[in-house]
């Protein structure tokens, strides 16, 4: 969605409407399967507890601060607060020294604070397969679920979707704490295609509660690169 070519930074979009189209489905389907996942969590070790020192900036993305706001994705009477750590400031993809691919969301506010409801932060991730020479696409979901709300798991969690074959290449898994202002994970590459050459967009997300799973986010907050038609038209 409104990628960013990573290796040189070029803001272009890759997808064209129709490869957007076609892959809608399969994206809806990642969120609806990560929500019927809560329950059914494992364990991954440790996609944020070390952050190796050697690392490779291959793509930036920059977001306008204070611009966040609440865009219905699915119709509910519960209307959640924009709040700090809604509104993406930038979004960085790193190669790091074990190489492995560090990805971060800077944030206006902790992340940690999350209130209530889920929160979810999300790549959409495209890139083209050198051998077969067909495109592939990523999602992955960061989703953080308040201590006070109705979901039966609480805290941080990851989980990446290959919205390409239909189905996850790493389930559902329990993360630690995030810094104070970013949301940040380290993914081994082989859960992404064994690439580091791949264009990229980032938003956050909110799931109001857990009555309903099996459907989309109830609202989208922000994006970087800022379209959020696109995201809106993506769930339509």
């Amino acid at each position: 969605m409104y990628p960013n070519y990573c290796y040189n930074m070029n803001p272009q979009t890759i997808i064209s409407l129709s490869t957007i189209t076609s892959f809608i489905i399969a994206v809806a389907i990642s969120f609806l399967i990560t929500a019927i996942l809560q329950t059914h969590s494992v364990k991954y070790n440790p996609p944020n507890e070390i952050i190796p020192s050697a690392k490779q900036l291959i793509g930036k993305t920059k977001d306008a601060k204070n611009d966040a706001k609440l865009l219905s994705l699915y119709e509910t009477a519960i209307m959640p607060s924009v709040q700090d750590y809604h509104d993406i400031i930038s979004s960085e993809v790193y190669r790091v020294s074990n190489d492995r691919l560090l990805f971060t969301i800077q944030l206006d506010g902790n992340p940690n604070h999350n209130e209530r409801f889920e929160t979810a932060y999300v790549w959409l991730l495209s890139q083209n397969d050198l051998v077969s020479g067909k495109g592939q696409i990523y999602t992955i979901t960061i989703p953080n679920f308040a201590n006070d709300s109705s979901f039966d798991n609480k805290g941080w969690y990851l989980a990446v979707f290959n919205n390409t074959n239909n189905q996850y290449s790493l389930p559902l898994s329990k993360l630690k704490d995030m810094p104070e202002s970013s949301v940040v994970v380290s993914i081994d590459p082989s859960f992404l295609g064994n690439t580091f050459s791949f264009n990229y967009s980032t938003a956050v997300m909110v799931r109001v509660n857990d009555t309903i799973v099996a459907k989309a986010p109830d609202y989208l907050m922000d994006s970087a690169p800022d379209d959020n038609s696109f995201w809106l038209n993506w769930f339509k």
